[in-house]
């Protein structure tokens, strides 16, 4: 098996679209069928293959996962109600704090760093903040969330 740096994995990903658009069972039709990414997307999609699938840590998918409203229970099918009744509560918000995440970061990966620093730099790379201004261009200038400084809202 070979192993390729996660920086590629757009790229590869976007090379097996163009080869299942021209294999055996394709229609005529697939590739049109993917819709284009704007210059953004594609710079979000990079960003997140190129700093997320490395799974360093938890705190941005978690972040993401409650902004996004996403099912739990497809991540982690024996996660306890208990943990699902707070994930619920926290992306209901369709805002997450800090204090949040540690609280998400407690019921879902015990034994992940829930300091205050993590915390914040997980907000950080996903607002770009954390970024020097040509990564953020190459990442396509935005950001996946938006800082609300009231309360200290993410």
């Amino acid at each position: 098996m070979r192993c390729f740096p996660v920086s590629y994995y757009l790229s590869f990903a976007r090379s097996r679209e163009k080869s299942l658009s021209r294999g055996k069972n394709a229609t005529a039709s697939y590739i049109e069928q993917l819709e284009p990414t704007s210059d953004a997307q594609h710079g979000v999609l990079k960003m997140l293959t190129t700093t997320q699938l490395r799974g360093l840590r938890p705190h941005e998918l978690l972040v993401l996962a409650a902004l996004c409203d996403v099912d739990w229970r497809h991540i982690d099918p024996d996660c306890s109600d208990d943990a699902l009744t707070v994930f619920h509560n926290i992306a209901s918000r369709h805002a997450i704090t800090v204090d949040g995440l540690r609280t998400l970061l407690m019921m879902f990966f015990p034994d992940a760093d829930r300091s205050g620093l993590q915390c914040r730099s997980a907000f950080a790379t996903l607002d770009y903040s954390y970024f020097i201004a040509a990564n953020a261009k190459r990442f396509g200038q935005t950001p996946l969330v938006r800082r609300v400084t009231m309360g200290h809202t993410v």
